[in-house]
């Protein structure tokens, strides 16, 4: 009988750790988001690139295929993109996103494949720099479900991102 007690605790332990936690264990992507200038320091009136890139960091699959994935940024007031191009994986192994600038300071591109861990979807952005400082942009990820005539979107990550540089012209 005073086996009997303490085995039952550790069976029940054990139980609980073989199947308890599966839920906490589930594969789920992590999107590392990140934006650097070409060049470093953008001129003021003149113009560079800005390159964001979502770096899935998660132990799963991404399946754009399902539900389309779109990479957004946000540029601060003083850039002014002028076109955008994407690509997906490393050397574009992945294929193109569609990018598109439906307006002066944003920038949205989708991605309709699959993204397998650590690999990358990157934006390109062409932009035309006003004067002033310029101000971080903001760059986030979203899943994006077509049902029923209406668009269901759930935030996957959000992060400001450090201020890109603008060079004074003396």
């Amino acid at each position: 009988m005073k086996i009997a007690a303490p085995l039952t605790v550790l069976v029940s332990l054990l139980a609980i750790l073989a199947f308890g936690t599966s839920s906490a264990s589930a594969a789920t992507a992590w999107w590392h988001l990140d934006a650097v200038a070409a060049p470093s320091n953008l001129p003021p009136g003149g113009s560079g690139k800005v390159i964001v890139s979502a770096s899935d960091l998660g132990d799963a699959e991404v399946d754009g295929a399902n539900v389309p994935v779109k990479l957004i940024d946000k540029l601060p007031s003083n850039l002014t993109a002028t076109s955008a191009s994407g690509k997906a994986g490393i050397f574009s192994s992945r294929g193109a996103l569609e990018c598109e600038v439906p307006s002066p300071h944003l920038v949205e591109c989708i991605f309709e494949g699959r993204l397998p861990p650590y690999e990358r979807l990157e934006a390109e952005i062409a932009v035309s720099v006003g004067s002033g400082a310029v101000a971080p942009n903001e760059i986030s990820v979203r899943r994006s479900r077509v049902r029923q005539r209406q668009i269901h979107e759930q935030r996957v990550r959000h992060r400001r991102c450090r201020q890109l540089r603008t060079a004074a012209i003396g």
